[in-house]
This record gives C-alpha cells, sequence and structure tokens, in this order.
C-alpha cells in the first residue's frame, strides 16, 4: 500500500511539473507573437465583438455587414490610438481614445467596421488582431486570435416629426489620424438616459442639463431636467423640427433656468467651449433633411489629416430597453460637412451650446522668480472649504485660470472661494515677504505692529529664525486667501503691494488675510504670549503677498458672422441674405455689412445670439463683390469679419454684337431668349 501511495504522488508531482512547463511555453509563445499583450502591462480588458441588426423607422434589416466591437480599457494619461484589423483587413485605423473617465479608471468605448461578409451570411466568428499604443500604426495588427460573434441591434426613428430616415448602407471601415495635440478635450461621467422613438432632442438636452446641474451643482430638480419636460422645451409632436433649439432657449429664459443657449457651427470653437467646461448637443441630418439626430458630444480631437475624431452619446436603441450608454466614435470632415460612422454619413448642421449661467473665480499667478505651483480652489461655506476643489491643477506663471463658482457644494450654499497655492519647491520669494510682525514694546506695555522687513533689518541677524506667522524658517511655500465673493465681485480689484493689517483684516482686499477665520491681533497680551490667534490648522498659513491677483472676467467678443445667401446672380435684383453669430456671454448683438460695391456700411439688430439677422440688397451693375460683416455685442466687444463673395455675371450672349444686332432688326423672333436675358 505504502509503495503504490509513492507512485501516486510521484504521478501527481510530475503532472504539475508538466503543467508548469507548458504553461511556461505558452506564455513564451504568446509573448513572442504578440508584444504588446495583457501579460505585458496591456491595458485592454477585453475586446467583444457583434453582427449588426437595424431598424429604421420599422425597416429591419438583418444579418448586415455590420461589425461592432466593444473596446474595454483601463484608462491612460496619453491619448492611445485603437487599431483593428479582421478577417485580413484593417478594419479600424488610428482612432484617438481619450480615456474620458480617467486615468487607470475601467471604461468602454464602441467601434463601427465592415466586418466583410455578404449581407445576409451570419458571422459565427473571427480572426482578429489589434493594438492599442500612444503612436499611429503604418500598417494593420497582425492577427492572432479567434473570437465568437454575438447578435446586436440598433433602433433609430427620423427624430423630425414626418420624417424618413435612409436606407442602410454598406459598413465601411474607421479611419483616424495621428492628433494635431496631445491636450484631451473630454467630458467625465456624461449621463446617458433611455429615451422612447424619435425622442433623441429632448433625452440629448436632458442629458446636458443633468450633467451641469451635477457638475456645477445649479440646483435643478429631477423634474426640470427630465426628457418628459425638455419635451415641453422643445415643443416635441413625435419628433422635433431642426430649429427647436430655439424654443429650448426661450424655454429656459422665460423658466430661469440658470443656462444660457448658444448656437455654433465652427468645430475648433465647439472644442474650445468644451474645454470650458460646456456641453455640446450636435445636430446631425440624412436623407436631405427628412430625418434628424441629436447626440450629446463628450469628447474631440483634431486630427493632423485636417478631419476631427468625434466621442458621441446617445441611446441607439430608441423605444427599447437596454439602450446602449456606451460612447461611440465619429469622424468629422470639415471641408464637406460629414460626419462619417463607418460609412454612414449624415450632414453636421450645428451644435447647442449649454452653458451654467454663474459666476466665475479668475485667478492670475505673475511672480518672474518662480514657474509657478499647484493651485487649490475651494468653493467655502463659513469660510470653510467644500470638497471637491473648484481647480486642482498646476498653475503657470503670467497665466490665467478661470472657472465656475457654483450656488451648492454637499447641499451648503457657496459664498468664499479660497485659493490654496504651492509654490514650487526651490522658488525663492524672500524678497517678497510684505507681512506684519508683532513686537513688544515695554515702555507701553503692549505689542506693535511692524513691516517684517524693517523689523529685521533692526533686530535680526543671519543666523536667527524669523518668530512671526507662519513658518519660523521664512521659507514661504504655502499661500492662502479668502475672498469674499459679494465683495470682490462687486469691486473685484487686485491687492496692493503692500498691506496694512489692523486687529488681522486688511482694507485693501476684498476679504480676510490668513486662516479660514480673521486672525485677531491682541496688543495688550503679556509679553511671553503670542499677540495673534487663529483657527489653528495642520500647516502653516500666510496671505498674499502681492504677486496674486484677481481681475474681472474681460467681455468676449461674438464669434465672425456665417453669410449665408446667393453667391451669384443678375445685376439690377434684390437679394436676401442672412447673417448669424453666437456670443459667448450670450449677449444680444449687432451686424455691420459691407456689401462690397462701395455703398455705406449699414448696421442692424440688436438680434439675439445665435439668431439669424436678416438683409436684402441690390447690385447696380454686373462684377464680383466681397460681401462681409461683423458683429458688436451690446458692450463694444467686436468680432473678426466675415465673408461671402457673389458674382453679378456677364452674359456671354450680351457681348455678341452681331447676335444683339440680329435680334434689335428682327424684335419678334427669339421671344423665350429675349425673355431670359431680360430684353423684355
Amino acid at each position: 500500500m505504502k509503495k503504490r501511495n509513492n507512485i501516486l504522488k510521484e504521478a501527481v508531482v510530475l503532472m504539475i511539473v508538466t503543467l508548469m512547463v507548458l504553461s511556461t511555453i505558452s506564455v513564451t509563445a504568446n509573448a513572442d507573437n504578440k508584444e504588446n499583450t495583457m501579460l505585458n502591462n496591456d491595458p485592454v480588458l477585453d475586446l467583444q465583438f457583434y453582427q449588426m441588426d437595424f431598424n429604421f423607422d420599422g425597416t429591419v434589416y438583418e444579418d448586415t455587414d455590420w461589425g461592432a466591437v466593444d473596446l474595454f480599457f483601463v484608462g491612460q494619461e496619453p491619448i492611445m490610438y485603437f487599431n483593428l484589423a479582421v478577417n485580413g483587413e484593417w478594419q479600424i485605423q488610428n482612432i484617438p481614445v481619450l480615456s474620458a473617465q480617467g486615468v487607470d479608471v475601467d471604461q468602454t468605448m464602441t467601434y463601427y467596421f465592415d466586418f466583410g461578409n455578404e449581407v445576409g451570411e451570419v458571422v459565427t466568428d473571427i480572426i482578429y488582431g489589434y493594438e492599442f499604443t500612444e503612436d499611429i500604426l503604418q500598417s494593420k495588427p497582425d492577427e492572432f486570435y479567434t473570437t465568437p460573434v454575438e447578435d446586436d441591434h440598433i433602433e433609430l426613428w427620423a427624430g423630425i416629426e414626418g420624417g424618413k430616415m435612409p436606407d442602410l448602407i454598406g459598413a465601411k471601415k474607421l479611419v483616424g489620424d495621428e492628433v494635431s495635440s496631445t491636450k484631451k478635450h473630454a467630458h467625465k461621467n456624461f449621463p446617458n438616459q433611455e429615451c422612447g422613438k424619435n425622442e433623441c432632442a429632448p433625452a440629448a438636452v436632458s442629458n446636458s442639463l443633468k450633467f451641469l446641474n451635477t457638475k456645477y451643482t445649479l440646483g435643478l430638480t429631477d423634474a426640470q431636467t427630465s426628457i418628459t419636460e425638455m419635451k415641453k422645451a422643445t415643443k416635441w409632436k413625435n419628433g422635433c423640427g431642426l430649429k427647436f433649439w430655439e424654443d429650448k432657449k426661450k424655454y429656459m429664459e422665460d423658466n430661469n433656468y440658470p443656462i444660457t443657449t448658444r448656437k455654433l457651427t465652427d468645430m475648433d470653437k465647439i472644442i474650445e467651449e468644451l474645454d470650458a467646461g460646456q456641453d455640446i448637443e450636435i445636430i446631425e441630418t440624412w436623407n436631405n433633411k427628412k430625418s434628424g439626430h441629436a447626440t450629446c458630444l463628450i469628447g474631440a480631437t483634431k486630427l493632423k489629416n485636417g478631419k476631427y475624431s468625434l466621442d458621441i452619446s446617445d441611446d441607439k436603441k430608441q423605444g427599447q430597453a437596454g439602450g446602449t450608454n456606451k460612447p461611440t466614435t465619429y469622424i468629422y470632415n470639415k471641408t464637406t460637412g460629414e460626419i462619417d460612422e463607418a460609412g454612414f454619413k449624415s450632414v453636421f448642421e450645428y451644435a447647442i451650446v449649454e452653458c451654467p449661467e454663474l459666476p466665475k473665480w479668475t485667478y492670475h499667478f505673475k511672480f518672474p522668480g518662480c514657474p509657478g505651483g499647484t493651485l487649490k480652489v475651494y468653493g467655502t461655506h463659513d469660510c470653510v472649504r467644500q470638497d471637491p476643489p473648484l481647480f486642482n491643477g498646476y498653475a503657470k506663471n503670467c497665466d490665467t485660470y478661470q472657472g465656475y463658482i457654483p450656488k451648492k457644494i454637499n447641499d451648503k450654499e457657496i459664498n468664499d472661494v479660497i485659493f490654496d497655492f504651492d509654490w514650487d519647491y526651490w522658488c525663492n520669494n524672500e524678497d517678497h515677504i510684505k507681512f506684519v510682525s508683532p513686537k513688544w514694546e515695554g515702555s507701553q506695555e503692549k505689542w506693535v505692529l511692524t513691516s517684517i522687513p524693517s523689523w529685521i533689518e533692526a533686530n535680526i541677524d543671519e543666523e536667527f529664525l524669523l518668530p512671526s506667522i507662519g513658518d519660523a524658517t521664512g521659507e514661504i511655500q504655502n499661500i492662502y486667501v479668502i475672498v469674499n465673493l459679494d465683495e470682490y465681485l462687486a469691486n473685484p480689484v487686485p491687492p496692493m503691494d503692500e498691506y496694512e493689517i489692523v486687529d488681522g483684516e486688511c482694507e485693501d482686499l476684498p476679504g480676510y488675510l490668513i486662516g479660514t477665520t480673521p486672525i485677531t491681533f491682541n496688543p495688550y497680551a503679556g509679553p511671553d504670549e503670542d499677540p495673534f490667534s487663529t483657527t489653528p490648522l495642520s500647516y502653516w498659513i500666510l496671505c498674499n503677498d502681492g504677486e496674486i491677483t484677481f481681475s474681472p472676467v474681460p467681455t468676449q467678443s461674438p464669434y465672425a458672422p456665417e453669410i449665408n445667401g446667393s453667391t451669384s446672380g443678375k445685376a439690377g435684383t434684390e437679394y436676401e441674405y442672412t447673417f448669424v453669430t453666437t456670443d459667448p456671454e450670450d449677449d444680444d448683438v449687432y451686424y455691420c455689412i459691407d456689401w462690397g460695391d462701395g455703398t455705406p456700411e449699414v448696421w442692424i439688430g440688436p438680434y439675439e445670439s445665435g439668431i439669424d439677422a436678416t438683409a436684402t440688397h441690390t447690385w447696380s451693375s454686373k462684377g464680383t463683390y466681397p460681401i462681409k460683416a461683423k458683429a458688436n455685442d451690446t458692450y463694444g466687444a467686436e468680432s473678426e469679419w466675415g465673408y461671402l463673395e457673389v458674382t453679378m455675371p456677364r452674359n456671354r450672349l450680351l457681348a455678341n454684337t452681331l447676335f444683339m444686332r440680329l435680334l434689335e432688326r428682327f424684335p419678334n423672333i427669339f421671344p423665350i431668349l429675349r425673355y431670359i436675358l431680360g430684353l423684355q
């Protein structure tokens, strides 16, 4: 029996060793076949593939050539590129991935591509390869993996009352390019609700409001931001018209929503608004504007080829449970105005910019001897910091930083802002100490305040530590300032270079100095007591020494107007043109129009930001005329010029003298031609 047990033990040991060897061989083989695998810290967690069915306005397309892939990955600090090869074809090429949910956070993106099968052919499994890299690829990834394919479907409706979706076309490759800037433009934690048929517009607006309400604590209720309420705001009736945003804008104003609404068409300006923390809704149309769709833009990247990668959030299963909350990526071609989603192309009409109507904080760090430091900006309630901070990042010398101040944080009213600034550790700011220090006057038996520079010069040698407020070594590394919002917004003057502190207060600054409560100065404290007192903190606190300035937000100019109308015509005929711009602060605008023919400039207005203005003009003679227009807001801020070239062409028939003589000699011939030429 003992011998038998020994044999069994040896067999078990041999089996374990064999499995370990085989496992090592397998790992080594995989590492040799694919350098960037999960075994080598690949941030890609999984890929899930689908063959897509579609339901467009009740027209069903089954077993299409449209493929989809869910990319499950861990967020990375740099912009990454996703590349995918399927069955020998490079289907997804250099699509930027922004990791919008944050670094080291699990997240998902969905991409559509061409499966390469015949329509109607059921795809059960595929061979694929992928790369998820910091640099773009010049050739397709090698294919090593086989995986099963699941079924999925999309349900979209016209979005416009009485509209009709176009027929489904064959899928194409999704092609991106290298980004033109490594800066990320994206929103984090953007909501995406399920919606009913044709409810994409009110759903997009509702998602926008919920995002802004959470981000800026606007105090709106769930009912105020619901899809049901936004159906009222957009005048939804089994769909919305293309100008639904105008109805929504008026609804917001009439019902005192803390939101401003603007319309933009320039993608570069739209990205600027995304960076500023505004929400963006994208309006696209198909089928000659017989159908439309509203989505939310949650990320955007300009590519070096001049196109744009747009990360979009919407419900692609309208009216069905389980609507997707996975963002997808489009490619936008500014030249053609088309949005390409793996071959299914739409026309970009415009973007709606939703902005919170809140006061802003402004921070300007200026100190030539130091490149910057870490800035944290907190909203405060009764001088107590409220988490999370409004801003937490590096502040560079001479740069200006701005942000919104919410009404509430943690259900507490915000009436102050505090700026916590940590200098770069090596910055030498000993020459910028402008604080006061106590001095005991024995003859008067009380403490008096003197300036630190004069006190140092009179009383302290180089080896002595400075026993004043803050770091006893004098190496000032942290600066904290409390600003009273009411006083600051009423009179946002910069701090002075020198301050007079009386009982811990300073009239030159729009708030208190030092600490979370005013410092009190007791001149009658005992000679061995500290004459200063304040709320004790875990770190030393010093006040602003004049190198930080606060300034009001300057008036921003409107964008250059867009001019729309006929670009050719006939002299002597009146033509109508539309002019439209948006103002970053939603101010009303006036338009100055130069018709390019020497006639005086014309001013029209005021018009609401984003609303079309119309004007007519007649050119008296043939020629080419550059129409230009600029906009002024009601505070005098002026835009750049917008341009449109118009031609009143010469008719070549009129230059034919022999033909004209023939018409003059025989006035009754060619009556139709005479009518076309305007001779009768």
